[in-house]
This record gives C-alpha cells, structure tokens and sequence, in this order.
C-alpha cells in the first residue's frame, strides 16, 4: 500500500501519540507512522536501573554532536538524539517534567491562544498520565493534589518504590538552604522535590509502549525507512520520498522528527533560506528564512563522584555479569 490519509515522520514521542490519536479519532481513514530507525523491542534495554547506559546503544541514538562551542573552549558537546520508535523516550533518564506554568501563560499571550494557557495544558497532560501515588515513605517529601494528575491515561508516572539509603538524609540537608518542593509538575517548578519518571515495575515506560502496543487496524507502522524528501505538488505537501519510493498522503504530511531533524527535512525539501539552499544545490521550493536556525538549548551540568570498590552498596553492580544483571532484570 502506497497511499495513507495520513502520513506522520518520526516516532518519537509526539509521533507515537499524534499517530495514536489520530487513528483512533478517524477510524475511517488511514494513517502511516514512518521511523527511520527499528523498533526499540530490545527488553534489555527497559531496565530502568540501567538508564545511565541506555543512550550508548548505536541502534537507538544518532550520537548527534553539536559544532564546537566557542564559549565551551571548543568542545563539542553530545547531542543525543533517539531512534527507533520512541524516539528519546527510549534513552533518555526518564525524567518526567512538565515545566513551569509561567512559560505556557507566556507562550499563550504571544500566539494569542487560550489553548497554550496552563489549565488547559494540564488537562491534556493529565489525559495521557497514569499517575501512581508514592510510597508512605515520600509522605514527608511529596504531596500531590488530586486534580494535579490524570489516573487512566498510557504513560506511566511515578516514583521510584527504593530509596536509596542516604537520598533522605541529602534532601534533609538540601532543605536547610532550598525550599521544599512537594511537586513539581504542578506547574511550579522551583525548590528541592523527588523527580517523578516515566517508569512503572522497574521498566522504562516509552511512548512507543504506551501509544502503539495496542493500536487499531487502520494505524500502519514503518519502521527502518528513512524518509529523503516532502513531495510536494506546488506548494502542497503530497507524500514523501523513502529510499527512493514515494508514498502518498491523501489529506496531510505530518512531521514530527523532533528539533533537529524536522528542520533538516524542511531544508532537504527546499523549505527554508533561499541562499542557504542555493548554496547547496537543493532546488527552492518556498523561502522561509528561519528554518534551521535559532535552536536554543539549556546547558547541562553533573557532579560526578569516583568512589572506591565496597565503599557504597550501588559499587558491587559495577562488576556484575551478564547473568547477574539478567537475573535482577526478573
């Protein structure tokens, strides 16, 4: 089948759930998900105890790197970016964080939208949230108001059911110079608080798991297909190129390739600066001049300790066997 109503780019989060949606919406009409990576069913790479490893499998991160910083000495810095259905779901640290009420009443007064206001957000967030209520052991850390999360949605949030030893003992001290936090989802972000994740059993929850293990019969998936190139019929977006072979889109292209690599398909199909794509040789199909630039990114810092063999219980999973982290997975 060569023609969809429908053809999303990119099975990152936002994909997975776009294309979720919207298949289930239009049951009438069909709708293709095209990612240019495999599928991501490797459950050995679910454990959430292994989160810090995840990002170096090659198969699931294009191992991005940014030019060199001029302010950084010239370094380049790591830009992992997921692939695979997924996307960044798949190897990031699982931190769930919605951000600040502030940015989304800011945002709604530039667009001139009452949509991007942040009760309105919240309710779309709490949509696709299966909230799990902590422990008793966090009571003294975290407090969430009911109408603060949803209960029935795909996503898995939570925290994690094993503390640490000493994590208590750390917020206790943090506390002395920050303020408490009980919840930072809650549209205020501020203060020392336990991150909530998309984890549930000890397993990474990806947007690929939560949004596609059970879709409908007219939601296609494709998977290890590159996409090239929009195809476009004058200005109309009509399909796109993969691996030389068009497919059609009857109603809509979608692309929901993530930061980089969106505007890097805009820019192969001729949308973007005139003189950056002359100067390329990529023939213009419309000039809009800020296609591929402005990308603006928060620097991210860690304190990073090296602790001698024994001298901490995490240390004795350094040395672990395959079989050994096999076993602890169960």
């Amino acid at each position: 089948m060569d023609t969809f109503d429908f053809i999303i780019v990119g099975g990152g989060a936002s994909g997975c759930l776009l294309a979720s949606r919207l298949a289930q919406s239009l049951p009438h009409l069909t709708t293709l998900l095209i990612d240019a990576g495999g599928d991501n069913s490797d459950e050995s790479l679910r454990s959430f105890g292994e989160r810090h490893t995840t990002l170096t499998a090659p198969d699931y991160n294009w191992g991005y790197k940014t030019v060199p910083q001029a302010q950084l000495k010239n370094r380049e810095i790591d830009y992992s970016r997921g692939k695979g259905l997924g996307g960044s779901t798949a190897i990031n640290f699982c931190v769930y964080t919605r951000g600040p009420e502030a940015d989304y009443e800011h945002w709604a007064d530039m667009v001139g939208d009452e949509v991007w206001r942040w009760k309105e957000v919240q309710k779309r967030f709490n949509k696709i949230e299966r909230f799990h209520k902590p422990d008793k052991e966090l009571d003294g850390f975290v407090r969430c108001d009911e109408g603060a999360h949803g209960y029935d949605g795909e996503v898995d949030v939570g925290m994690t059911a094993k503390w640490d030893p000493t994590f208590g003992d750390f917020l206790d001290k943090t506390l002395e110079y920050y303020p408490r936090n009980y919840d930072h989802n809650s549209g205020n972000p501020i203060g020392i608080a336990v991150c909530q994740q998309t984890t549930h059993n000890g397993r990474r929850v990806t947007a690929a798991e939560a949004f596609l293990s059970q879709r409908p019969e007219n939601l296609h998936v494709m998977t290890n297909a590159a996409v090239t190139k929009v195809v476009f019929q004058g200005k109309k977006a009509v399909g796109v190129e993969v691996n030389g072979k068009i497919i059609s889109a009857l109603k809509e292209t979608i692309l929901s390739a993530g930061a980089v690599d969106t505007p890097k398909l805009l820019l192969l199909s001729g949308i973007g600066p005139s003189h950056d794509l002359n100067s390329l040789n990529i023939p213009l199909t419309h000039h809009l001049p800020g296609v591929g630039k402005n990308l603006r990114d928060r620097l991210f810092l860690e304190l990073v300790t090296i602790q001698k063999p024994e001298s901490h219980h995490r240390t004795a999973y350094a040395g672990s066997s395959p079989e050994q982290m096999a076993e602890a997975r169960k």
